[in-house]
């Protein structure tokens, strides 16, 4: 905490003086820092930023974390927002994928947090071996009888680092098949979708007007600053990362500097930016910004590849905007990848 809150007094001109219209406390656990923690980093946000009065404030929680008290506890401290992380209400998948909490307390966090606040969000994560139609829609339902305003599905990643990786290089995991993956992916959308909510990001649903402002704002663009192992910033013309390792990351600070990272963006840079990221939500491509941003007709980028996606709708364009179709969205990094240009 001591570090983080120096990083917050060395960065405190990171955005300007524009005022901090979102904070999203994330990346970890950050559920299980007490009532002292937690006011020591809003003091230290609250004493070097301008915090509007609507600001967006999201934390990011566990159901094994959530209880009456941290519930009076986090709203106390100006938490208006929070994303809890269920995953799935089944208990096999649960020690499947190695999550502290049980089916039970996942149940009775939702029903806590559905009391508690009137902005939430809830995680789940699809594509859990072995692939089952049954459990997965029984997930899906099971959540939306809490009718929470915004819910983000992800699928299973297996990265090389965690122990489904090491599963994986051994020959000791069974994933799902690339199929069954597209195939519950799908069935998130229609349940969704058929329930009333807004499809507006790859991964994300929201009730009308129950968009997160935070996750919006990397979509489109938006200057943002980091604090933390591992955090990432943005300021327009450069991206920097923080050292991941907390040691380091400490000794730095208490040496007076912040161990990190930093990519000026070029050109090109910023336009596969650009394009990679709306291209996954309900905005698309702005036809004329990008003429505007960059000097070049979007639509001759990749002529024949274009005309190749509006053949097999793909993507059309709407209201002077390119936009990949539901189908599109399947194949949406693919797609990006082949709209890029040479950085």
């Amino acid at each position: 905490m001591d570090a983080i809150c120096r990083e917050i007094s060395l960065r405190k001109d990171y955005t300007g003086d524009s005022k901090i219209e979102t904070i999203y406390f994330g990346g970890g656990t950050p559920s299980i820092l007490n009532e002292a923690q937690l006011t020591k980093l809003f003091s230290g946000i609250h004493k070097h930023f301008q915090v509007a009065e609507r600001a967006e404030i999201t934390l990011e929680v566990n159901p094994e974390d959530v209880n009456s008290e941290a519930i009076k506890m986090w709203k106390s401290l100006g938490v208006n927002r929070v994303s809890l992380g269920i995953q799935t209400f089944d208990e096999q998948k649960l020690n499947y994928i190695n999550r502290c909490h049980s089916s039970d307390q996942a149940l009775r966090a939702m029903e806590q947090i559905a009391s508690g606040f009137d902005n939430y969000s809830a995680d789940l994560i699809y594509a859990i071996p072995p692939a089952s139609d049954q459990s997965w829609l029984q997930d899906i339902q099971r959540l939306l009888s809490f009718d929470p305003p915004h819910i983000s599905v992800y699928g299973l990643t297996i990265e090389e680092e965690t122990v489904f990786g090491k599963w994986a290089s051994q020959g000791k995991l069974n994933e799902v098949s690339e199929s069954d993956n597209a195939h519950e992916y799908k069935m998130a959308i229609d349940q969704l979708e058929s329930a009333g909510y807004l499809h507006y990001e790859i991964s994300n649903f929201c009730k009308p007007g129950n968009f997160s402002r935070h996750n919006t704002s990397y979509w489109k663009g938006a200057k943002y600053l980091g604090v933390g192992p591992g955090a990432h910033s943005y300021d327009g013309d450069s991206r920097s990362w923080n050292v991941r390792n907390n040691p380091r990351y400490i000794r730095s600070l208490e040496e007076g500097s912040i161990a990190l990272t930093m990519e000026i963006l070029s050109l090109a840079n910023r336009q596969n930016e650009y394009v990679m990221t709306r291209l996954r939500n309900i905005w698309g491509i702005d036809l004329a910004e990008f003429q505007n941003m960059f000097k070049v007709n979007f639509l001759e980028l990749n002529k024949t590849f274009s005309d190749q996606l509006f053949t097999k709708k793909l993507a059309l364009v709407r209201e002077d905007h390119f936009h990949l179709t539901k189908e599109g969205w399947f194949l949406a990094d693919e797609i990006s990848e082949r709209l890029m240009v040479d950085a």
